[in-house]
């Protein structure tokens, strides 16, 4: 879940990262590879509020280990601006807006 505070509406894609990478290096210019074959697309709405994101398919393949888990590709597209919507990291503050991963198993 994360927690979208922006005015408009747009579509996040998640993708699965191929590859071991370094969260201090990176840059738009030097990505990781990840693996388009396997996105998901999700709308986020107009009003502030947690977008809850379903990934099972690829949490699945995490865990029976088909997949490597190097983490997921989050990227606007289709979108009027780049910034239509703010997005609290891993390390925003304060610590109750950052995202989280919640897994139940049925």
């Amino acid at each position: 879940m994360c927690l979208h505070a922006g005015e408009k509406h747009g579509r996040l894609a998640y993708l699965p990262i191929l590859e071991n990478w370094d969260q201090n290096n990176i840059t738009f210019n030097m990505l990781p590879k990840i693996d388009e074959s396997q996105k998901i697309v999700f709308e986020f709405p107009e009003k502030e509020g947690w977008l809850i994101v379903d990934i099972i398919e690829i949490a699945q393949k995490w865990s029976d280990g088909s997949l490597e888990n190097y983490g997921l590709y989050c990227h606007s597209e289709g979108t009027k601006s780049t910034c239509v919507s703010k997005f609290v990291s891993s390390e925003g503050v304060p610590k109750k807006l950052r995202p989280f991963l919640l897994i139940e198993y049925k």
